[in-house]
């Protein structure tokens, strides 16, 4: 029996809220000229470290909308089902897959989050914790964590069903292709990943496999090997040994003391896996064929920010960890992909069980060397690649139905190559209907049907962004032969002149948009180029003009706020606060502002109410505002108090304990600058 079939999936799930209208245009989160590289690290090992890193968000919209108040909501989701193993995927979220549920035991293989809530880690800042992500393309979390992926029905050439989901990822212009099967009585879940580089070029690509892990007491980590990497965040790349640390046996998550990646130094001779076991010895296991050779636990560490961390992507007392598996041999890195290249593995999920004392009271080597054993029994290597080998012609088949449409942009990105004359065309085995096509992807098509670009009122936000060549090229050539006359074409230009860091021509263009028709939008990025250049009050200057034209848009509102903090315009900050509707003053990122606007008045206790309510939804990773904002009140109320003090005698109150890192160290810092 081996079954495919729909099924709702309801849930307590916040709002994800509409995607933010202005243009993404942020810092790369990865920046390569801030890693140190120690000399522990092996050359070979350090090759790639910083290749392909330095990536922004374009062109694609952030997802920064979402909130905290949760409802019951229905989400489609695409399961696999045979007489072992029940498999969930989230096909508008991802898909992800949600849950792994062994019948047998009657043991859920996964951590699975009890509730949707989105919070700021991705590079398009909504992201959502528990099951298998799958990530690719870029490093950090997938752009399509919050989206829906294509899904589709094929078959296996013994009638197994299976689930494939694929999209056609826009910074890279890769399309990507996840197959999913389950056949009758298989005690593994069987997941084969196709990527395609279609371009004349090479490209750095990024794929990791993102395994949440339900911490109960005693679970361990076993992996083959005994040295790992570790970053942390100062950002220095070292070597250690594995699982033995200051701390001590660091394979069990209760013994890491603050958030931490390991990435391990997998034996290359051996079959590469990863897995973790509850105290009992029974746990997941996830193997793969050898292209796939990166390792990786994450830890959240167990101190108050990580516990309070954990609860605020979830519940209160929720706690996981991730093991992971990717194409690098860390996260601070892509590889080269060559032209035209067709890459695929296959990875395997399923029960590891075993013997308690083998687990966990055993030495290292011994523990890795009876999981290993295990697994290879339950699938080996060669398997693993006769049966890579054999699904090729399902990878390359037809889909027999579609069940979920994704994006439109696959289907453009097939009429710009028809309209190349170019013999590469996306592959049938992913098929984009012209049916898939919306308002985001209309006014490219008719640029590309037409020569020009397609006027809308300066009061409707731009519905895309393109970034490429193809279309830098086609849309400059539309305003330089006078087809396109109007703001938007000439706002466009400039985003592409900014994303290829041209700001004077950004400038430039950006100036023109607005002559032709004054814009919130335009005049918004004239403050990032400002900005850049170091020239905060004309930045500031630029940020009023927008925020006059449309001051109900809450992420302007945000942005024109938090460029008056930097510029210490308290009376005008004052002013704009005290006209500004009720819902715009709740948004968290606007509280913050009030909040330094109350400091700088010396309304101290005023300023620590407001910092006590303050709910951000989308506080970042590894950011810690709301605990200087708390130090930075006590050290100007309390100045004869040395900054040790300070931290003794005003610890943190857990709800806005976001911190990672060593809290003393941490805060020492934070308030040395104040």
């Amino acid at each position: 029996m081996s079954l495919l079939y729909v099924e709702m999936l309801q849930i307590p799930a916040a709002d994800l809220g509409e995607e933010n209208p202005l243009s993404p245009l942020i810092p790369p989160l990865f920046k390569p000229n801030t890693l140190t590289i120690d000399k522990s690290v092996f050359k070979q090992d350090a090759q790639y470290v910083g290749y392909g890193t330095e990536v922004q968000c374009l062109p694609y919209h952030l997802q920064d909308g979402y909130n905290r108040s949760r409802k019951i909501k229905s989400f489609k989701t695409v399961v696999l089902e045979n007489e072992i193993l029940k498999a969930t995927f989230l096909i508008e979220l991802g898909g992800r897959l949600w849950s792994l549920y062994h019948k047998p035991t009657k043991q859920e293989l996964l951590y699975k989050n009890p509730v949707f809530q989105p919070a700021n880690l991705a590079i398009r800042n909504a992201w959502f914790s528990g099951g298998v992500e799958w990530n690719i393309g870029i490093p950090g979390h997938c752009v399509f964590t919050c989206s829906p992926l294509f899904a589709a029905k094929v078959n296996l050439y013994d009638g197994t069903p299976v689930l494939r989901m694929y999209e056609w990822e826009r910074i890279r212009k890769v399309l990507f292709q996840i197959d999913s099967f389950l056949p009758s009585n298989s005690p593994t879940l069987f997941v084969r990943i196709r990527i395609i580089n279609p371009n004349d070029t090479e490209i750095p690509i990024y794929w990791w496999s993102n395994i949440a892990i339900d911490h109960q007491p005693g679970t361990r980590v076993l992996v083959p090997a005994e040295e790992a990497y570790t970053f942390g965040y100062e950002n220095i790349m070292r070597r250690v040994s594995f699982p033995s640390q200051e701390t001590g046996d660091v394979s069990y998550a209760e013994n890491v003391p603050y958030a931490i990646d390991y990435f391990f130094r997998v034996i290359e001779k051996k079959q590469p896996w990863i897995a973790a076991v509850k105290k009992d010895g029974i746990g997941l296991f996830q193997t793969s064929t050898r292209l796939l050779r990166g390792r990786k636990v994450f830890y959240w560490g167990n101190s108050g920010g990580a516990y309070h961390w954990q609860d605020y992507l979830s519940e209160p007392g929720q706690r996981y960890f991730e093991i992971q598996a990717g194409l690098g041999q860390t996260q601070s890195e892509s590889v080269p992909m060559p032209a035209y290249a067709d890459w695929s593995w296959l990875e395997a999920y399923g029960l590891l069980t075993l013997d308690p004392t083998e687990a966990h009271h055993q030495s290292w080597i011994s523990a890795t060397q009876a999981a290993q054993k295990k697994i290879q029994s339950v699938i080996s290597s060669q398997t693993m690649e006769q049966l890579l080998e054999n699904t090729k012609e399902m990878a390359n088949s037809k889909p027999l139905e579609i069940i979920q449409t994704g994006s439109g942009w696959g289907y453009l990105e097939n009429c710009v190559r028809k309209s190349k004359n170019t013999s590469f065309l996306l592959p049938n085995s992913c098929i984009f209907p012209e049916y898939s096509a919306s308002r985001e992807q209309s006014p490219w098509i008719f640029l590309l049907n037409t020569g020009s670009y397609p006027y809308q009122k300066p009061q409707n936000a731009p519905l895309s962004y393109m970034i490429d060549d193809f279309w830098f090229e086609l849309l400059k050539q539309s305003i330089e032969n006078q087809k396109t006359k109007h703001w938007e074409g000439w706002f466009q230009l400039g985003v592409m002149f900014y994303h290829r860091a041209e700001y004077e021509s950004a400038k430039y263009a950006w100036e023109m948009s607005i002559k032709l028709d004054p814009s919130c939008w335009a005049y918004r990025n004239l403050a990032l180029v400002c900005n850049i250049q170091n020239k905060y009050s004309e930045a500031t200057d630029y940020y009023l003009k927008a925020y006059r034209i449309m001051p109900n848009l809450p992420q302007l509102a945000i942005e024109c706020c938090q460029s008056l903090v930097q510029t210490e315009r308290w009376n005008t900050l004052q002013e704009i606060l005290a006209q500004m509707p009720c819902e715009l003053l709740e948004i968290g990122r606007i509280r913050l502002c009030q909040i330094e606007l109350e400091i700088h008045s010396k309304n101290y206790q005023k300023a620590k109410d407001l910092i006590c309510s303050a709910i951000i939804p989308d506080v970042r990773e590894g950011e810690n505002t709301l605990t200087d904002l708390w130090y930075k009140i006590h050290m100007q109320m309390n100045p004869q108090l040395n900054p040790q003090n300070i931290t003794l005698t005003y610890p943190i109150p857990q709800h806005i304990d976001f911190n990672l890192i060593n809290n003393q160290h941490r805060q020492l810092r934070e308030c040395l600058k104040v």
